[in-house]
């Protein structure tokens, strides 16, 4: 049970969840009056991520490295990768590396 004045705080409360001065009539109206920050926060925990841009990342080089050498087995393609993925530019942990 709470008292009466604190139960007022808790009820009182403004929606923050809640913006009135978009008006869309339509889901283009919609999307286009939304704002994107360009100042979001620095990513703390990019290798949270690595699994994910690891397999996008191989995916695209399979392709390219079948192309590129025949012949060779799974597990050279995946070895050859893995190198590559150490040295490119979109592996995240070199970007935090990059960055002072």
């Amino acid at each position: 049970m709470a008292a009466v004045d604190e139960y007022e705080k808790l009820v009182l409360l403004t929606n923050t969840n809640r913006d009135d001065s978009i008006v869309a009539s339509t889901v283009e109206d919609a999307i286009a009056s939304l704002v994107v920050s360009d100042n979001l926060p620095v990513d703390k925990h990019p290798e949270k991520k690595l699994k994910a841009s690891f397999k996008a990342f191989e995916e695209a080089e399979l392709r390219r490295l079948k192309e590129e050498k025949p012949g060779l087995t799974h597990t050279q393609y995946k070895d050859l990768i893995w190198k590559l993925r150490k040295k490119s530019p979109d592996n995240p942990l070199n970007q935090i590396a990059e960055k002072p």
